[in-house]
């Protein structure tokens, strides 16, 4: 049972990632093509402006996608700001949780945030690649 709070843990903390990136696109002013939580099969899917919504059935995971025009508009910064900024954010509130919880599944689920985002974070400025550049 504790592996699948952990999972849980992890999925919404990828939701909760890419809404963070979400906000911080449209504070940039800039529209994405597509929303997309969880995965697998559509349940529900709503267009609003030039952006689709959807909500798949499988719990696990999101994803947004932006225009091919962003490529070209958009600065280095802002770039940047959209690609590491959640992910900062998100490693910090792992450290919190490692370090404010006493429950064993929220320190475990820390941790193995910690390891997984510092990880890809470290990998994605070492490499200078990322899925906005």
């Amino acid at each position: 049972m504790e592996y699948l709070y952990i999972f849980f843990i992890f999925s919404f903390t990828g939701i909760f990632f890419d809404l963070l990136r979400l906000i911080i696109i449209k504070v940039l002013s800039f529209e994405p093509e597509e929303v997309t939580i969880f995965m697998g099969p559509k349940l529900f899917s709503k267009t609003i402006g030039i952006t689709e919504f959807n909500l798949k059935a499988i719990p696990c995971s999101s994803y947004i996608k932006l225009k091919d025009a962003f490529i070209d508009e958009a600065s280095r910064f802002e770039k940047i700001l959209i690609a590491y900024l959640p992910q900062i954010l998100l490693l910090i509130a792992a450290f919190y949780m490692v370090i404010s919880s006493q429950n064993y599944i929220y320190t475990m689920s820390g941790k193995l945030l910690i390891l997984v985002n510092g990880l890809s974070l470290v990998f994605s400025i070492v490499s200078n690649k990322c899925d906005v550049f």
